[in-house]
């Protein structure tokens, strides 16, 4: 006589031979002569599951833990199953459950690690997978699970340890090979990035981000060509890749090729990064055709530079006709109220104003299928404001003799966690930045306010701090308009400079951002604008050397800054 274990015995064989039809008549069988079987309503659940019939499959599994709910792989299992259908709410309690029955369940450890980090919990998620690794510690999966925490916390060195644990748990790993080089990449060590990329690609030659990263590498060693071939190719495999998509666009913008660069750019809304976008909205986009009396919504969508440098736009939006609304960041929302074209201002978070069409600022020069030739020109876009006599900033400056020339400059940009990486680019380290205070006939006032102000310290009696007192950019803009010259890294001030037609020289990084396109000295966004750029990375003492001299020129030879 054939016992209920050796009919599980035998269906168990079955299911695992992949006889899926027959070990689910096989669990009917046992269900029938013993209906409150629970692990046959278990095993008959996960062959259910993998015929397709999840919504079955999760009935058998509830009438299971009806039956016994004590056994930690019920639970778990229609936790999974919830899971794979991003059923979050649901899946939490039962893999919770699971866990309260079978502390150890490593399973069920590793699947609510995960769970957590798909919802981005990253704080939460981690425990999770450091206690698998504590019972597991040969997991490779739970390594690069953690790996991929620590690169979303960007803890890129941490990042790196658990990709390399990964990789000697499983070398073949292409994934994992391909994340180690994002590690070493985001700490600026190319070097230790691109072999790994390199064999990313060796061990899964139709893995499109390999592509795309090796794209990113020769685009940040000045290899455009190359760039953008590794992009076309990544593009090529994966059509639908929107990385890849946004990566080739601002290659083929910096190379100064607007056709294909401002319809690339698009794919930027599905970036996850993309935060601001209001396509939500039941108003439609405008897609350039005229206004007549319309009223049309244009927003912020990135930072303040962005804002600054292509609200010029706004001319060209308002002679389409129409009442044209700005939506802005809140410091610069009085400042943009004097750019010609703008009706009305509102702030970010503030109500919105009825409108009949709205388009993103950064989508205007596509709109207007600009071109290096005819990129709007009509500098100064915004006005000085006047500040009363009162003021700390007027206080300060009209302390200055007349006969010295006012240099403002800033030597950093805002730093954070998230673009850490590309903020340090954006950073000359003021001890480097100091080799022009000695300049004769030159009052050196800082512009910059951040976290970074404790470095003027020692340079108190050469440089006169205005940024400290800087309450929102109609401080910066006045001070700015004071100014007869103005040296700055690549940040929100010199697009602020540049909208007030003021003379300003910029510091660029070897791998520059692609609106300052490449080998150039010059900007068709900003006549008034000189650009010295690293020739080679990091090589922050041979720019200011160069302005050093071209200042001693300027005024020994001019007596005027051009």
């Amino acid at each position: 006589m054939v016992t209920i274990a050796d009919a599980l015995a035998i269906v168990r064989k079955q299911q695992q031979t992949g006889q899926l039809k027959q070990s689910m008549q096989s669990y009917g069988q046992i269900l029938r002569a013993n209906p409150r079987h629970s692990d046959a309503h278990q095993g008959l659940a996960l062959v259910l599951y993998q015929m397709g019939q999840a919504d079955a499959a999760q009935d058998a599994l509830l009438q299971a833990i009806s039956l016994n709910p004590t056994v930690a792989p019920y639970h778990y299992n229609l936790g999974l199953i919830y899971y794979h259908q991003l059923r979050y709410v649901e899946a939490l309690p039962h893999l919770q459950q699971a866990l309260t029955l079978k502390p150890n369940y490593t399973q069920a450890l590793y699947t609510l690690g995960h769970l957590l980090l798909s919802q981005e919990k990253t704080e939460a998620a981690r425990p999770y997978f450091q206690q698998v690794l504590t019972l597991e510690p040969n997991r490779a999966d739970a390594h690069y699970q953690l790996g991929i925490i620590w690169e979303k916390e960007y803890a890129w060195a941490e990042a790196a340890a658990s990709f390399r644990q990964a990789i000697a748990l499983q070398p073949n790993w292409a994934e994992a090979q391909l994340y180690l080089g994002r590690a070493y990449h985001n700490q600026d060590d190319l070097q230790a990035a691109l072999p790994h990329y390199q064999q990313a690609l060796t061990l899964n030659p139709n893995l499109a981000p390999g592509y795309i990263n090796l794209g990113y590498v020769a685009q940040e060693q000045g290899n455009l060509t190359d760039a953008i071939a590794y992009f076309q190719k990544a593009l090529k495999l994966d059509p639908q890749h929107v990385q890849g998509h946004f990566n080739y666009a601002t290659a083929q913008l910096m190379n100064g090729n607007f056709d294909i660069g401002w319809q690339e750019y698009e794919w930027r809304w599905q970036l996850p990064s993309q935060i601001a976008d209001i396509r939500d909205v039941r108003q439609p986009r405008w897609d350039g055709s005229p206004l007549g009396q319309k009223t049309i919504l244009l927003y912020s969508e990135q930072g303040l530079g962005d804002t600054l440098q292509f609200i010029r736009y706004a001319a060209l939006v308002k002679a389409q006709g129409g009442l044209v609304i700005v939506q802005c960041q809140a410091p610069l929302k009085e400042l943009l109220s004097s750019c010609p074209g703008v009706d009305q201002v509102v702030a970010l978070g503030e109500p919105l104003p009825p409108f009949d069409v709205y388009a993103p600022l950064l989508s205007l020069p596509g709109i207007f299928k600009t071109q290096l030739d005819t990129i709007p020109q009509e500098i100064p876009y915004l006005a000085i404001p006047e500040m009363p006599t009162t003021n700390k900033i007027t206080e300060l400056l009209g302390q200055l003799t007349t006969e010295r020339r006012k240099v403002g400059f800033v030597w950093s940009a805002k730093l954070t966690p998230m673009t850490a990486r590309l903020d340090l680019q954006r950073f000359c380290p003021l001890e480097q930045f100091s080799v022009l205070f000695g300049q004769s006939d030159l009052t050196f006032c800082s512009l910059y306010k951040g976290e970074r102000n404790a470095e003027l310290v020692p340079y108190r009696d050469q440089v006169l701090d205005l940024g400290v007192h800087f309450a929102d950019f109609r401080d910066t803009a006045y001070a700015l308009g004071q100014m007869n010259l103005v040296i700055t890294v690549d940040t929100s001030v010199a697009h602020l400079a540049g909208a007030l037609g003021k003379p300003t020289w910029i510091l660029l990084p070897f791998s520059a951002d692609w609106r300052w396109l490449r080998d150039r000295e010059d900007s068709p966004w900003y006549p008034h604008m000189r650009l010295f750029r690293q020739s080679t990375s990091g090589d922050w003492h041979t720019v200011l050397t160069k302005i050093a001299a071209a200042l001693q020129k300027s005024f020994v030879a001019k007596r005027s800054i051009a």
